[in-house]
């Protein structure tokens, strides 16, 4: 091998060096931020709100909040939030490695200003919790199109009332009419009078 062809790969290797092109190990990845914008009624409400956020803090991010912030939970706390039923089929709740940025809502006024904050804070998915939130998701998701936005208990609907989709938003309705039914003819069969009101 002459002397050139033995010195090129050196030449190589040192410019490598010297350019920071050198082999090193993957920084860890970050955690995912997932924003969550509440309704009015906000955390405490022993209803929708809770509900939301024991699904994005407790289960899916392993943490609880506390007045100092968020805290890590046990596998003992997670398993204590399941319905017995189904913590007693030996289910747990494994965390998806997440950071929830949650954001109250005093007024409806709130819902656009906070989910264009989590636009701007650059979370991988913002969540709107609540049928009044549908025009600020509309809204911010038409204003930040490579944002993925997700809406809780409500299509989108265009000014005559029609649904809508936007390609960066997902929506969950809940079939309200089904459990209604459902709660009417128990009613119906239970009644001693014969009479039933809603």
């Amino acid at each position: 091998m002459s002397p050139r062809r033995r010195i090129l790969p050196l030449v190589v290797c040192l410019l490598a060096v010297a350019t920071g092109c050198k082999k090193e190990a993957p920084a860890a990845p970050s955690k995912p931020a997932i924003g969550l914008v509440l309704g009015l009624g906000g955390r405490g409400d022993h209803a929708f709100n809770d509900s939301a956020l024991r699904g994005l803090e407790l289960w899916a991010g392993g943490v609880k909040y506390e007045k100092a912030g968020y805290q890590d939970t046990t596998a003992s706390e997670r398993k204590d939030s399941l319905a017995p039923d189904v913590a007693a089929r030996g289910w747990e709740m494994i965390p998806l490695g997440i950071t929830p940025v949650v954001l109250q809502s005093r007024v409806a006024e709130d819902y656009e200003p906070n989910l264009q904050l989590l636009a701007e804070q650059r979370v991988s998915l913002a969540m709107g919790v609540g049928f009044m939130l549908e025009n600020a998701v509309e809204t911010v998701a038409r204003r930040n199109p490579s944002l993925p936005f997700l809406l809780v208990d409500s299509p989108l609907l265009d000014a005559q009332g029609r649904v809508i989709t936007l390609p960066n938003v997902r929506t969950v309705v809940f079939r309200e009419e089904e459990g209604c039914f459902l709660a009417g003819a128990l009613a119906g069969l239970v009644t001693k009078t014969g009479r039933v009101g809603m």
